[in-house]
């Protein structure tokens, strides 16, 4: 996770440094108006924040696991501002988590989740009129979520599906880029969803929390008409 926020980091600054240049050597016209639509694409890190999303009971005791390690997080978003403080908009977006693993007694259970949404968007742009501007990004709606599980000894479970309630709120930052249509940006986020995920394994029963979340970091590319 450090490395890929470090490497977020540099990226932006590199981008940002670039498009200070740019409005040294060409007047830009800057800032987001009421009537604009933004466009966007992002990728990034997400990890799940709960060390306790699962509880697996095995010969009467109770351990504990993520249910997932950090993986890929990816989108696609569009909104409309109906006026320079407020945007409204839609997002699709996906997670793929990695294997989160742990040793009780002599075997080595695995899990990962992968997780789709659909949410209806807001956006509050804290200085909408300047060529670096900040603002603040939240959603809510649905969360579809895939679970599956196995051990070192070749056991599998059924996949587990759900699909229940998903949010987020989030910060984010970002600065036109040649020209007053195109922009980039990071954005970090919380986001939380509900899931029925309970599990069964020859060798252990799995309960799941219903409330979980993760935390995700993106860059963000924009297209303005």
């Amino acid at each position: 996770m450090k490395k890929i926020i470090v490497l977020l980091s540099v990226l932006f600054l590199t981008v940002l440094a670039n498009a200070q240049n740019a409005y040294t050597e060409h007047e830009i016209d800057v800032g987001i108006r009421q009537g604009d639509t933004l466009f966007s694409l992002f990728v990034g890190g997400a990890t799940p924040m709960a060390a306790n999303a699962f509880s697996v009971d095995l010969n009467g005791t109770h351990e504990e696991m993520k249910w997932g390690k950090m993986g890929a997080q990816y989108g696609v978003s569009i909104f409309y501002f109906v006026h320079d403080f407020l945007g409204v908009g839609l997002e699709a977006s996906g997670v793929n988590s990695t294997y989160a693993q742990k040793w009780i007694g002599n075997r080595q259970y695995k899990t990962a989740t992968d997780l789709w949404n659909g949410m209806i968007l807001g956006r509050i742009n804290i200085n909408p009129y300047q060529p670096v501007r900040v603002y603040v990004p939240a959603g809510v709606g649905l969360t579809w979520a895939r679970n599956r599980w196995e051990t070192n000894d070749g056991q599998e479970s059924p996949i587990e599906k759900s699909l229940s309630y998903g949010y987020f709120v989030g910060l984010g930052i970002e600065t036109n880029f040649r020209g007053k249509d195109k922009s980039v940006g990071l954005e970090v986020r919380y986001s939380g969803f509900g899931a029925d995920l309970d599990n069964r394994l020859a060798s252990a029963v799995i309960h799941e929390k219903n409330q979980l979340g993760y935390l995700s970091f993106l860059l963000k590319l924009n297209y303005r008409f």
